[in-house]
């Protein structure tokens, strides 16, 4: 009897760390939305968008420069008829977006991290990241892309390796059109897993099921971004931040060194040795994952090479919070290469990088 007391009390102590941190990430959003900040420019427009657009009129392009997935405008103005004009109701999702893809990213780490330190570590990033509580607590929906993406991604990790039949399809014919309107970056997620599901289980199926996602991001390209896409006030402003595919130039390569340096600096901190550590890691992690199983290691990098992809084609961003929804994917591959490097059990190893990472 007294041995399963203990072995229970062991247990708790082990699982206490993941449950401090996530609360801890709870509190930080909820006190930082309970700061109440007024809108931003950026972000007074869109609610201008909102509160004067009415059902149909928001699947189209956004006055004021704005732009945000048409669901999300639904849901805020839905926000905004119950409790009224103002920051609380229109930063709602944002702040249940930031919660949930908290823990949408413990649930898709337990996969491959094990209960130590280097999924605490993880947790406390993620608690307290500058971005993902700045854009949880901002009428903005860089948050939601962010959940939405883990989401998808945790969600087809639980069935990728299983037969798909038709109930299967069918749900991810309609999980796809709702995150395809809710979220312009769930294409890539949904890219990725249409072309890992193809490798492994090639059918007709899948096929029709890519071209229904491939129809609606259609329309919706051609509803809604079109416009936007191809004005030369975008394409300047974004033109430092789209990626060079074919460098064939110093110039080009010193733009995409920048643009990975930004990236880098979203997953870590700004100092040289981390940098290094985070590229080191990386690399470390995908290698360690493919070789466990590649369709989880593809699942996870497609994503991030076709959004490289459309930036080299002058299609997306790579700001920093454009970039938001493949941040957490970037940090779980860190880890997981930081955790192959625990695991040698080395003290020389152990010591050093236990430091860094209380640190950091």
């Amino acid at each position: 009897m007294d041995k399963a007391r203990q072995t229970t009390k062991r247990a708790a102590l082990h699982w206490t760390p993941i449950g401090v941190l996530l609360g801890l990430g709870l509190l930080l959003r909820l006190v930082v939305y309970g700061q109440n900040r007024s809108l931003r420019i950026d972000e007074a427009n869109l609610a201008l968008n909102i509160i004067e657009r009415n059902g149909l009129e928001f699947f189209q392009s956004l006055d004021y420069k704005q732009y945000c997935p048409p669901l999300q405008q639904l849901f805020f103005k839905t926000a905004v008829n119950l409790g009224g004009i103002n920051e609380w109701a229109l930063k709602i999702l944002p702040l249940l977006s930031g919660i949930a893809a908290l823990l949408l990213l413990y649930l898709l780490a337990k996969k491959w991290l094990d209960n130590g330190p280097i999924l605490w570590y993880l947790l406390g990033l993620i608690a307290c990241s500058h971005l993902m509580i700045r854009y949880s607590t901002e009428l903005k929906q860089y948050s939601t892309d962010a959940a939405v993406a883990l989401f998808l991604l945790w969600y087809a990790g639980r069935s990728l390796y299983k037969t798909w039949v038709s109930k299967d399809y069918l749900l991810w014919a309609g999980l796809g059109m709702v995150a395809i309107w809710g979220s312009m970056p769930s294409i890539f997620i949904l890219a990725a897993l249409g072309v890992v599901r193809l490798w492994r289980q090639p059918s007709w199926y899948l096929v029709g099921l890519g071209a229904f996602w491939v129809f609606h991001f259609w329309v919706y390209f051609w509803l809604i971004l079109r416009q936007d896409a191809t004005t030369d006030y975008l394409q300047n402003f974004h033109e430092a931040y789209f990626w060079k595919g074919l460098p064939t130039s110093l110039a080009a390569w010193q733009h995409n060194f920048k643009l990975l340096i930004n990236i880098l600096t979203s997953v870590t901190d700004r100092t040289v040795l981390w940098l290094l550590l985070a590229a080191i890691g990386l690399v470390l992690g995908g290698v360690v994952l493919f070789r466990k199983s590649s369709a989880d290691a593809l699942l996870l990098a497609l994503p991030i090479l076709f959004c490289g992809l459309a930036s080299s084609l002058g299609f997306y961003s790579l700001l920093p919070r454009l970039t938001l929804f493949f941040i957490p994917i970037l940090w779980l591959l860190l880890r997981i290469g930081l955790q192959w490097l625990w695991q040698q059990n080395r003290w020389w190893m152990q010591g050093p990088l236990g430091v860094l990472l209380l640190i950091s």
